[in-house]
């Protein structure tokens, strides 16, 4: 089956795949931007196929064509390392890629075929994925058993993200049954490795891996969250247990929420949950869940200026698009000396534009003028619960020098930028504030709940 694809100019914009029986790549899309066929435009984008089994289809998303009337299907584009990878292009240890693919048994595999766990220990499937960013990104493993449940060792750079990360029967009691399950991982930028290892059990039928990153929303602290039972809390999505929201979906949810100005997200009981708040001054520590900061809204009824150095970009080009709010921000992200974007309805769509400063900033109706959040600084996650050791010669400072205080994430990194040979530095919740200590080396660190050891880059 061939499809045709329509390419957007923003790293974060949708593309649309139509389920179409023609092969001919000369196709084009509504907006006369020609088609081309799915293998040439994957090239230069990831080197495994992206497949729309982890596509979510739209309601009412149809579109009358040459062709007749299609169906689409929207997904991210391959920004960065965001794409399925194929289990039997990856480093397979012990396991084997499955032989005999012509049987009826083993059917709905994606790519040539799927990687057989063969042994209890020592098994593994290694993915290599490159070009990516320095955050975090939620990675998804498809795979297909019939009884059961056959827990994997997820490492991540080496490092383990999940001991024995659940893979429960896909319900066909069969092993053509496919599902999927995922788990919130933190990448540094450019190369990263994703490792599944069995740890006791053979693992299920593994098929793929997906990758989706999540924006680049600036991380105020991790492993925290909007406070429970407290004024501050404006919202929880879902409002019990929790769901598949997305790190994308959670932001939307803080902008259309009045007063919002932080959003925490993270992995839980199997699923995702999402908080807003109004501050961060009585957030809480919670493993694994990240607080972010919101941009700022600085100006209404005001736009980017028009015809003017000071913007950098217009999404898009030229009349008005279906872009989001999270969409223009992740652009204005994405774009060198994006310090302020603007975001408004006009001619029945909406238009997103960026730019340097907003001292020259235009009058608009209904458009505002943000403020972009301070850039988290670079430096690369290592291990959680972990922290500097403590009356150890390795660890070089701890702030405050006793107790507890406000300090920030950004402050600790400041602290171990400034202090010689230090090369990492912990930072945690503790006893109602926080607690940040720096370390030549991480040989000798020491498990501490919350708090996490980052590497300086």
């Amino acid at each position: 089956m061939a499809s045709w694809i329509q390419l957007s100019t923003l790293a974060l914009a949708h593309i649309y795949v139509a389920e179409s029986s023609v092969a001919d790549s000369s196709v084009c899309s509504l907006d006369n931007s020609c088609g081309i066929d799915e293998t040439t435009m994957l090239q230069g984008m990831v080197k495994s196929r992206v497949h729309p089994h982890a596509i979510s289809k739209e309601d009412g998303d149809r579109v009358s064509t040459e062709m007749g009337e299609v169906s689409l299907i929207k997904f991210r584009a391959a920004a960065g390392c965001d794409g399925t990878y194929e289990a039997e292009d990856a480093t397979i240890e012990g396991g084997v890629e499955h032989a005999n693919t012509a049987s009826a048994g083993h059917q709905g595999f994606t790519g040539r075929s799927f990687v057989d766990y063969l042994h209890p220990n020592g098994d593994s499937v290694q993915w290599t994925v490159n070009g990516c960013r320095n955050g975090s990104a939620i990675a998804s493993f498809r795979y297909a058993l019939a009884s059961g449940n056959r827990p994997l060792q997820v490492l991540v750079n080496g490092q383990e993200v999940a001991s024995a990360l659940g893979f429960p029967a896909c319900g066909g009691g069969d092993w053509k049954t496919w599902c999927d399950v995922s788990v919130l991982v933190d990448f540094w930028p450019g190369q990263n490795t994703v490792k599944l290892v069995a740890t006791g059990a053979s693992g299920a039928n593994m098929d793929s891996l997906t990758i989706a990153m999540a924006p680049a929303h600036p991380q105020a602290l991790t492993d925290t969250k909007c406070p429970h039972n407290h004024n501050d809390r404006l919202f929880r999505a879902p409002g019990h247990g929790v769901s598949a929201i997305t790190l994308e979906e959670c932001f939307s949810e803080c902008s259309a929420t009045e007063g919002c100005n932080h959003f925490s997200y993270g992995p839980w009981q199997g699923g995702f949950v999402c908080m807003g708040c109004t501050t961060s001054d009585h957030a809480e520590g919670h493993s694994g869940f990240t607080l972010y900061d919101m941009p700022v809204k600085a100006l209404t009824d005001m736009k980017c200026p028009h015809n003017h150095n000071d913007r950098v970009f217009r999404s898009p080009g030229h009349g008005a698009s279906a872009i989001t709010i999270e969409e223009c921000f992740s652009e204005c992200s994405a774009t060198e000396g994006c310090n302020h974007f603007s975001y408004g309805p006009w001619q029945g769509g909406f238009v997103c534009m960026g730019c340097t400063t907003h001292d020259n900033a235009e009058g608009h109706s209904g458009f505002t003028l943000y403020d972009m959040p301070v850039a988290a600084p670079a430096y690369h996650q290592a291990l959680t619960d972990t922290k500097c050791p403590i009356n150890h010669s390795d660890r070089l400072f701890r702030v405050p020098g006793h107790g507890v205080s406000a300090i920030t994430l950004e402050e600790c990194f400041s602290e171990c930028s400034a202090t010689e040979a230090c090369n990492h530095f912990s930072y945690g919740p503790w006893q109602g504030g926080f607690v940040c200590m720096g370390c030549t080396t991480s040989d000798h660190a020491e498990g501490h709940s919350g708090f996490t050891l980052y590497d300086m880059s």
